[in-house]
Formats: structure tokens, sequence, C-alpha cells
């Protein structure tokens, strides 16, 4: 095999090379660079901390702060349940609870001022209509991004023994002795810095698939129990246009010149003004617990 026998006569070249003294020259060194301890430098001076260390009574001062903000808000969880059991809706209105800058919003109704809301609450009188409703609430929590603003669930329940008032001239609505038994509607209460509520959102049905009034909270599921049937969206719009301009009659907005502030552009611009819009306050004064 040529391979083989070219094997063989390198090494006998080799060992002949060998024999006769001669060496191969040394591979060239290669340079090393010599490591380098890392400079370490001194200083007499400490490091600065740009924050200044905080004092003993500075630490204590934070820790009762966040002490009274905890209790703050606690206390007025409870204020948002016993109000809402209160609301002047399904029950006469605790009114002590209530600032003067008061503005409810509902899902179809709204924005109402104080008095347009008591007013118009009262006018209905459901509570009277419902001699044993029921108010549950369950706990509230603080909204995470809005400190003043608590959210929770309620839940009303009651037979209609009495009649119904619409308002107005409207005929009233028989007793049927159906029960009153939406779904569940999630409200939210808002507080001013002197602990009052300056706002109220209810009438919103988290799970329409419960109570025989589906998807409607607040009066339209009072009517739906009641058996009566809901008018078309135009027809609904046009009584609500009448009965702004109508005193002593419920109201679905407020004019925009009766709201305070952020709440001036969704009033309406026609209609009576709140002064003209009623003969006399109607609304009763009576605290009730809320039930868990």
């Amino acid at each position: 095999r040529p391979h083989v026998h070219t094997a063989m006569a390198s090494m006998a070249l080799a060992l002949v090379l060998l024999a006769q003294g001669f060496t191969l020259p040394p591979a060239p060194a290669i340079p090393r660079q010599a490591a380098r301890a890392p400079v370490i430098r001194m200083s007499s001076q400490p490091p600065k901390d740009p924050t200044p260390p905080r004092t003993a009574s500075e630490m204590v001062g934070d820790f009762v702060e966040s002490v009274g903000d905890l209790a703050e808000a606690e206390a007025r969880k409870e204020k948002a349940r016993r109000f809402v059991a209160n609301d002047g809706f399904w029950q006469p209105a605790d009114l002590e609870l209530i600032a003067d800058d008061f503005v409810f919003t509902g899902p179809t109704v709204g924005p109402l001022n104080k008095a347009d809301y008591l007013n118009t609450a009262a006018l209905l009188a459901v509570y009277e209509s419902f001699p044993d409703l029921q108010v549950k609430a369950s706990a509230f929590v603080q909204d995470p991004e809005d400190e003043d603003r608590f959210w929770g669930v309620v839940r009303v329940m009651g037979t209609h023994t009495a009649p119904q008032k619409l308002g107005g001239a409207l005929p009233t609505i028989p007793a049927t002795r159906n029960k009153l038994h939406p779904g569940p509607q999630v409200v939210s209460v808002s507080f001013d810095q002197k602990g009052l509520v300056r706002g109220y959102t209810a009438g919103l049905v988290a799970d329409g698939g419960q109570g025989p009034a589906g998807a409607y909270g607040g009066f339209y599921a009072v009517l739906r129990t009641m058996n009566v049937p809901l008018p078309p969206p135009e027809a609904l719009e046009l009584l609500r246009v009448v009965g702004d301009s109508v005193k002593d009659f419920p109201k679905a907005r407020s004019h925009r010149d009766d709201l305070p502030g952020k709440w001036k552009a969704q009033g309406r611009t026609t209609g009576l003004r709140t002064k003209d819009a009623w003969s006399q306050n109607r609304f009763k004064v009576q605290v009730a617990p809320a039930r868990a």
C-alpha cells in the first residue's frame, strides 16, 4: 500500500537525521503581557448618601398617618353601606350623609343634582309600593385609583302590595303582589373632604341572567316586576323631554346650570330649572341599618 510505504520511509529518514545529531529549531516563544493588578484608590472621605437619614419622629409620623388613612377608609366603607341602605330611592334618604353638590348618575338617568334626584325618588316612592322592601349591601372596596370612591354590590327584594306612583297626572299601577328581585347591581359612592356623599352611581346590573327583570335595574326593574312594558327608545326620550318641562314630574337629567363643575356639559339645556321644577321637597328622612 503506497501510503504505508511512505510513512515507513519518513520514519527511517527521521532516525538517520537524529543519528547524525540533527535537531529541529525551537518553536518561537509567544510573548505574554504581564497581568496588571487592579488599582484601588483609597479615599479618606466616606461615600455621600443623597438621602438624609430619617429621624425617629418622622418615621412615627408616617406610621400614624398611614394608620389614620386606613381607619378613614374603613369608616367610609361603612358609611357607603349606610348610604345605599338609605339612598332615597329604595328607602327614604338619610340627608345627613348627602353633600350639597351631590350628583347621581345611572345607565340611562342622570346626571341629577341633589334636589332633582331626591324629589324624583320621593315622588316615585318605591318603598311605599313595596312595604317589605329589603336592601342588602356587600362590603365596599376602595377604588384603586380614586381614594374617595368606594364600590359595592346591592341586592333588593320586596313584594308589590301597594299602588305604584308614576308622577304627575299619570295613573298609578295597582298592586300585583309580584316579587321584586333584580340581579346584583353595582354601585359606587364618592365622598368629599368632609366625608359627605358627593357622587352616587347605581342601577347597573352585573348579571342579567339573575332575576326576572333581566338586565334592568333601578326603576326599570320595578316596572318589569309590575308587568309594565317598557316604551321604545323614541317614546321614552319624548317622555323625558316632556317631563323636563312639567312641574312635579320625575326628572331624567338636571339642567346644566344647576349642575356642579364637571357635570355641566352633560346636563340638559331645555326644560325647567330645579328651583321651578318642584312645588315642595317631598323626601323623607328615615335611617335603616344596612343588612349584611
